[in-house]
């Protein structure tokens, strides 16, 4: 695409279709890059299932359509997943979280408490985090039109990113990375390139992490839900990160 002299590329959207011991669950549209990480990611914070030994094997079908992932899970997840399952049809899209769901009580589920006492960030680390980001997402550099979800360490060096033309999706992305790479949530931050809404807070708890910085502004929702699973939040705020819960 061009635009005067400037030049970038669309970014790809793709179906991705997950399916669990042959039982459909949903689909979702996504970049199609760092799929085994998307699968994984997805996987956890769906909770379908807690950890990656739950998990026997994923595989990654590409067809003219999209994608498939197709996964062999524990006999005990499944016994879950089953229980769980609700009637519905989920269909992803780059601007909304979850839709389909046939009544509202997901949305207020209570969320774990993901520490006693909330984590303290160094602002000046998460502003380094924030302006190397773009180094890092080459996609965005590209395309100019999609989100990344960096990993930060304490200090602000940014050690994991994924992108994806989905918030949620790139965040799925990197706590799937995370989860393959072992790395401890416990410590450092995420940072989304993006408003921070419920599912990113919501996503974020259910993999253990303490801390998420976010370079828009959040929702009252997130906020609520950032307070009730303890989780700190920080906000970019002109030439400045400010602490919200």
């Amino acid at each position: 695409m061009r635009a005067g002299d400037a030049h970038w590329r669309v970014p790809e959207e793709v179906p991705c279709a997950f399916v669990y011991n042959g039982r459909n669950y949903a689909v979702m549209l996504a970049t199609p890059l760092c799929l085994e990480d998307f699968a994984i990611g997805f996987s956890l914070t769906e909770r379908v299932v807690d950890q990656l030994t739950d998990i026997h094997s994923v595989e990654i079908h590409g067809s003219p359509m999209g994608v498939e992932f197709h996964f062999k899970i524990t006999d005990e997840k499944l016994a879950r997943f089953d229980i769980r399952q609700r009637r519905r049809n989920i269909v992803g899209r780059a601007g909304c979280g979850v839709c389909g769901l046939e009544n509202a009580e997901h949305f207020f589920e209570p969320l774990p408490q993901v520490a006693r006492k909330k984590h303290t960030l160094d602002l000046d680390a998460i502003w380094r985090g924030c302006e190397a980001l773009p180094g890092y997402q080459k996609l965005h550099s590209e395309t100019r039109s999609v989100h990344g979800a960096a990993w930060v360490d304490a200090t602000g060096d940014i050690h994991t990113v994924r992108e994806d033309v989905g918030r949620h999706n790139a965040l799925d992305k990197l706590l799937g990375a995370l989860g393959r790479e072992d790395v401890n949530t416990a410590n450092g931050f995420i940072l989304i390139s993006s408003r921070c809404s419920y599912e990113i807070v919501e996503k974020a708890v259910r993999c253990g992490v303490k801390a998420v910085a976010s370079i828009s502004a959040p929702t009252a929702f997130a906020v609520r839900k950032a307070e009730e699973a303890n989780l700190s939040l920080y906000v970019k705020a002109e030439s400045a990160f400010v602490a919200v819960t």
